[in-house]
């Protein structure tokens, strides 16, 4: 997104300026955010979360918890407008970024994590791409690792993907570069 303008003060002209968003490149559109509370979170139980924000990618978070919580949990799920100084994008072409985190709980106590995700089709025609490129990233501090997804359904205007996820963190959902496919379906085979 960029904005470009003339800043007025009074009706002094002070000069021309233009910011772009640093992140639209990897979040375009409204910063989104949803969060969930719990009083409490039984360790017979699966939750699922289904976030009520258009703007986010993530059709539901599904968690269990290895012990009994008797305090107040909130889970965010977000789509972040700012990053960590330190953080490194993902090399591949980027449909959005999202981050779960929880501040109340370690994450080593929850069981199960499952993301469940929606990207347009028409974001993957327009990349020039298939649903079977789509790929799901998760950020561990310093690289990307690809986490292993299924296809789930594919609805008029929709592709739904879903992954067991290994954290909290940030996670990124891609197209896969027609480089990198290139580049490993030309790696030379070796026979023993």
């Amino acid at each position: 997104i960029v904005f470009a303008g003339i800043v007025m003060l009074s009706d002094f002209y002070v000069g021309r300026f233009t910011f772009e968003d640093s992140f639209s490149k990897y979040n375009p559109g409204t910063p989104a955010s949803y969060i969930e509370s719990y009083k409490s979170l039984s360790s017979n139980e699966e939750y699922i979360i289904r976030p009520l924000e258009n703007d986010l990618a993530v059709e539901s978070f599904n968690f269990k918890v290895s012990e009994d919580v008797n305090d107040k949990v909130r889970i965010r799920i977000e789509k972040p407008s700012t990053f960590p100084a330190d953080f490194k994008f993902p090399e591949a072409e980027v449909y959005q970024i999202v981050k779960i985190d929880t501040d109340e709980l370690n994450a080593g106590m929850f069981e199960i994590r499952k993301l469940e995700f929606r990207i347009p089709k028409k974001w993957v025609m327009n990349s020039e791409r298939t649903r079977d490129d789509v790929r799901l990233f998760g950020y561990n501090g310093n690289t990307w690792d690809d986490i292993n997804i299924n296809f789930v359904d594919e609805k008029q205007f929709d592709y739904f993907f879903e992954g067991n996820v290994p954290g909290f963190d940030f996670f990124a959902i891609v197209i896969e570069s027609i480089q990198k496919k290139q580049a490993v379906k030309d790696e030379p085979v070796v026979q023993e």
